[in-house]
């Protein structure tokens, strides 16, 4: 009678770990980075920079979709919250999902980028977001004559030490 009621334990406990007692399907990681293999994972970033979003989904056995939005926090001449972007993705399974390319953003500021994990229904399963700077562009500011400038400035140094020590 003991052996029936251990393999009935046994037989029980086995079916929930098939089963799958792992609990709802949800986002477990996010970051962005600029690179599509994640490696250069970041929050700040420079104008012109590809940057992409990275989001791990575990727990999924149907398919679902990941909306990655982007919205302003503090950019100039951009009221607070306005939506910039907005790109879904389709996931089923434990895995990774990336947007590809997801935004290259042409304005310095502070922005958010938030990842939704939703089903076929669009009913919400989990959020994950996170902050990130975009800084100005230090090349696209510069003057483009300023290297002609320089140049010309390096060449007139040159120029007089030359005659400096011909002088001597």
């Amino acid at each position: 009678m003991k052996q029936r009621i251990s393999i009935f334990l046994v037989a029980g406990l086995w079916l929930m770990i098939v089963s799958g007692c792992s609990g709802p399907p949800k986002i477990t990681s996010f970051k962005l980075a600029n690179n599509q293999q994640g490696t250069a994972a970041g929050t700040s970033f420079t104008v012109g920079d590809n940057i992409f979003a990275f989001a791990s989904v575990s727990d999924s056995s149907e398919p679902l979709k990941v909306k990655f939005a982007v919205t302003a926090e503090n950019v100039a001449d951009v009221a607070k919250g306005t939506s910039l972007l907005a790109i879904i993705d389709h996931v089923q399974g434990d895995r990774r999902t990336v947007s590809n390319h997801l935004f290259g953003l042409n304005k310095p500021g502070e922005f958010r980028v938030e990842a939704t994990l939703m089903d076929n229904a669009d009913k919400v399963l989990d959020t994950k977001s996170s902050a990130f700077t975009l800084n100005p562009n230090p090349a696209a500011n510069s003057d483009p004559g300023d290297g002609v400038n320089k140049a010309l400035k390096t060449l007139e140094k040159l120029k007089t030490r030359s005659e400096n020590e011909n002088s001597k």
